[in-house]
């Protein structure tokens, strides 16, 4: 039905509007599309995302969510993409290689095809990584604030959007050098490759003993996402449609 539907689009729709040019070159390969046929128009984070620099707001949601005071953060839907098998692995070789008294938090509903015990058999520090769930809106930002540093090495994804609210709540970010991501990290991040369990955990033991260099990463962060924004995505999106249907 899928296969059916996307060749009946791809015959019909005058322009299709990609939200990365990761997106659009995956269009182009995958469904023949023309590149003049396609518009990029990226993604943004809300606007509630910005550093929660009281310390008071920070301690309310490590005791909320029973949390350490140094911690690792992910976010997102736990699916088979989201890599998290390979994550939990590279963090407790971390924890062992580099001896990190940081904690793993992971943030974000139980996905599709997810065993938790099955990734938690293997992992020597299971008492240190924590499942949250999922976290409401409001808690969103002082959690990415209070984290050392935010771990995003998925495997896929068309563009990207919690790389961009923690680089806003000024958390450096490690994601995976591949799909949309380094479109949408910029030279704000740290690159690793996300099917090598060594790679990941190399980088994570390198940003941890290195302070200068996650600072430089924060500043960094917080130019990069300036370069997204929903108005003005909003007001590109709406130039495309006013062109397309004029024709």
């Amino acid at each position: 039905w899928w296969r059916f539907q996307y060749r009946y689009l791809c015959r019909k729709a005058k322009h299709f509007v990609a939200i990365s040019e990761f997106t659009k070159r995956e269009l182009v390969e995958i469904l023949g599309l023309k590149p003049e046929q396609i518009s990029v128009v990226p993604c943004a984070a809300a606007a509630q995302y910005v550093p929660v620099e009281n310390e008071q707001k920070r301690s309310e949601i490590r005791t909320r969510y029973d949390l350490p005071e140094q911690y690792l953060l992910f976010v997102g839907n736990q699916n088979p993409r989201k890599n998290l098998n390979r994550l939990l692995l590279a963090y407790d070789r971390a924890v062992e290689t580099e001896n990190l008294s940081h904690h793993l938090v992971i943030a974000g509903e139980q996905g599709w095809k997810f065993n938790r015990e099955a990734c938690l058999a293997p992992i020597q520090n299971r008492d240190k990584v924590h499942f949250i769930g999922f976290v409401p809106d409001e808690d969103m930002p002082a959690l990415y604030s209070a984290a050392t540093l935010f771990l995003f090495p998925t495997l896929y994804e068309g563009f990207g959007i919690p790389v961009l609210e923690a680089q806003l709540c000024g958390t450096p970010v490690l994601t995976s050098h591949c799909t949309s991501l380094p479109e949408v990290g910029g030279d704000a991040a740290i690159y690793v490759d996300p099917y090598q369990v060594e790679d990941m955990a190399q980088g994570i033991g390198k940003a941890l003993q290195n302070p200068a260099y996650l600072q430089g990463l924060i500043q960094k962060g917080f130019e990069n996402a300036k370069r997204y924004s929903w108005v003005n995505s909003a007001q590109l999106l709406n130039e495309i449609i006013e062109k397309v249907v004029s024709v």
